[in-house]
């Protein structure tokens, strides 16, 4: 675990579920990985319907459920995938606190302070880059703040941060740190060198692989900076990319529209799906991160991508419906029929 490979990059949270699993049924190691990874990807699921029915209701919910379970990349990966489905069932529930929290600042419940607190450990506790979700709490948090200072209109509405949500966060942050280091051996003897080795190592990955893309081979380092939203094209079906677009213009259209009143409160959620969507690619592009294997280490951006796709289809259909009345019939009968078919 400190030497072997770079295992010790990796918290070991899902290996050691995994290993535990044949202790207490009759499968083998092969075969507990598999549930574990299934497990933990229906996890992720559950995540996704939660965090866009909390934005839009239970159509939206729907339809982000639908179009993840119905996104190959996503279905397969979930069997096989002991890294990137992990952390991206950790994103997607850390997502969904974080909104569920910022719709109710500067309330928050005990319960809902452990969970986030889980969340958060599950995602650090498999990848470092799980630590953007952190980011994303306190950033939400500052922006809440900055809202109350420069709307003199809005906050006189706005309840200022309390200790009692203080103990509550330091609870959340408690309980991520205690789950990431009882699973990771390199963090629990080094905690502060260890994270910033695995932070260091995964903007900066040693790996001289090539790769194949336009059809030649490329070495990993050498990549284009198009190399992932190319892939980002051929792995997701394109109904469904075409509707995450549309989402994300309604999204940013929404966000202008209250930002010119200053209004950040109605649209917060929108705005942090949409950031946590499009930040660790932009991110990893902008600085040269070597990328490879297509779009699996950022498989942990399409649960939100599925949520966003909902939240649009929930919101937009509506609307259309009022002025076009056959449209919104015509549309849903146009992806039921491609769902059957593409299933």
């Amino acid at each position: 675990a400190l030497h072997t490979n770079n295992f010790y990059l990796y918290g070991g949270l899902f290996d050691t579920i995994a290993e535990l699993i044949p202790l207490i049924t009759p499968l083998d190691g092969f075969g507990a990985r598999r549930l574990a990874n299934a497990s933990i990807g229906l996890l992720a699921l559950v995540g996704a319907w939660k965090t866009a029915r909390l934005l839009a209701g239970p159509q939206a919910g729907f339809w982000a459920l639908l179009f993840l379970i119905a996104t190959p990349v996503w279905y397969g990966h979930t069997f096989i995938n002991a890294k990137d489905i992990p952390l991206a069932a950790g994103y997607i529930w850390s997502l969904y606190f974080i909104i569920k929290i910022t719709g109710n600042l500067p309330e928050m419940s005990w319960g809902t302070a452990a969970g986030l607190g889980a969340a958060f450990g599950l995602s650090i506790g498999i990848r470092v880059g799980g630590v953007l979700v952190v980011f994303y709490f306190f950033m939400m948090i500052g922006l809440y703040l900055l809202e109350a200072r420069i709307n003199v209109k809005q906050a006189q509405n706005l309840k200022l941060i309390d200790t009692g949500f203080l103990y509550k966060v330091i609870m959340s942050l408690v309980i991520a740190w205690t789950m990431m280091v009882a699973f990771w051996p390199k963090v629990l003897l080094y905690p502060v060198t260890g994270i910033i080795d695995a932070l260091l190592a995964s903007n900066r990955f040693r790996w001289g692989g090539d790769v194949l893309y336009n059809g030649l081979y490329i070495n990993a380092s050498e990549l284009p900076w198009h190399y992932l939203p190319v892939y980002f094209g051929v792995k997701l079906p394109i109904p469904i990319l075409l509707i995450f677009f549309i989402g994300i213009a309604w999204a940013l259209l929404r966000i202008i529209q209250n930002a010119r009143q200053l209004e950040w409160s109605p649209v917060a959620g929108k705005s942090l799906l949409v950031f946590a969507i499009v930040f660790p690619p932009v991110y990893a592009i902008s600085t040269g991160a070597i990328v490879y294997d297509g779009v699996r280490h950022f498989l942990f951006i399409i649960p939100p991508m599925a949520c966003l796709a909902g939240v649009a289809i929930a919101e937009l259909m509506p609307r259309i419906g009022k002025r076009f009345k056959q449209a919104s019939f015509f549309l849903y009968s146009a992806f039921g029929c491609y769902l059957v078919f593409h299933t």
